[in-house]
């Protein structure tokens, strides 16, 4: 629970969602929760609350459904809802704890480690056990800045670092195709599997593709692929290959993406 600028104070629960409440002699209270269509809060179970610098404005993280930014108007209904999970570069949906930092950086800790979030430009750099913490498991409402300094409690102790951590330098690896299996020799070009454009399968034969993020460093890469260019991302782990059995007639704009926790 915590308390804002406006006599608001806002309510985390373990599985009902968010509430804002305000006491003019008796309790009023909005509910905010998973069930409320594609703006609603990833998850209904509230981990760490942080009001925000502007009026109306709450940052939630969730157990499983990554960090919120939720901004309401005078009478506490919603204006709007943004969403940052592992689609958009976080080590992890789960979201532990939350601490400001001086330089207007949003830090959050994870079950995959720690993230410092620029709200304006939406970067965010992420700080994995591969890049020297003794550990990628943080515990719940467990942060706090002191002067220069940020503190974070961890699965095996607390773990103190400067906010003027530097930024990740350089872009992304790239993701390719870097194999195609299950397809004869003649339906194949001859070039490299990261330089097709267009690949023709036989109608209903399976086939594989293994996707590979190059470069070193940083934890183990996660993928996603997606067949149309608005359908949902779909979740490949850390797995790599993608196999399709018995495609139906027509044309796919295949899309993979994948990345290493340490870049973001």
């Amino acid at each position: 629970m915590v308390a804002d600028t406006d006599d608001r104070f806002w309510i985390g629960t373990r599985s009902g969602g968010l509430n804002v409440c305000r006491f003019n002699g008796e309790l009023r209270c909005r509910h905010f929760d998973a069930d409320e269509g594609p703006d609603a809060l990833g998850h209904d179970q509230v981990t760490a609350l942080l009001p925000g610098h502007e009026a109306g404005e709450v940052w939630v993280g969730t157990a499983g459904g990554g960090l919120h930014r939720l901004r309401v108007d005078a009478d506490d209904r919603r204006v709007s809802m943004q969403r940052w999970t592992r689609d958009e570069g976080l080590p992890d949906n789960n979201v532990m704890a939350l601490v400001n930092a001086p330089d207007g950086a949003l830090w959050l800790s994870t079950h995959d480690g720690l993230s410092r979030f620029e709200p304006d430009s939406g970067r965010i750099d992420n700080y994995l056990a591969a890049d020297g913490l003794p550990t990628a498991m943080f515990n719940p409402k467990a942060a706090v800045r002191v002067d220069d300094r940020l503190y974070f409690g961890s699965a095996k102790g607390v773990v103190s670092l400067p906010f003027t951590q530097p930024k990740r330098a350089g872009s992304a690896p790239p993701t390719v195709i870097e194999r195609i299996t299950g397809l004869d020799v003649e339906a194949l070009a001859a070039l490299s599997a990261w330089q097709l454009k267009h690949l023709q399968v036989p109608w209903q034969k399976p086939f594989s593709l293994e996707v590979a993020v190059r470069g070193f460093g940083g934890s183990e890469p996660r993928f996603q692929y997606r067949l149309a260019a608005n359908a949902a991302w779909v979740d490949l782990g850390e797995r790599g290959q993608l196999t399709l059995h018995a495609l139906a007639p027509g044309r796919y704009p295949l899309q993979v993406r994948g990345r290493r926790g340490r870049h973001g």
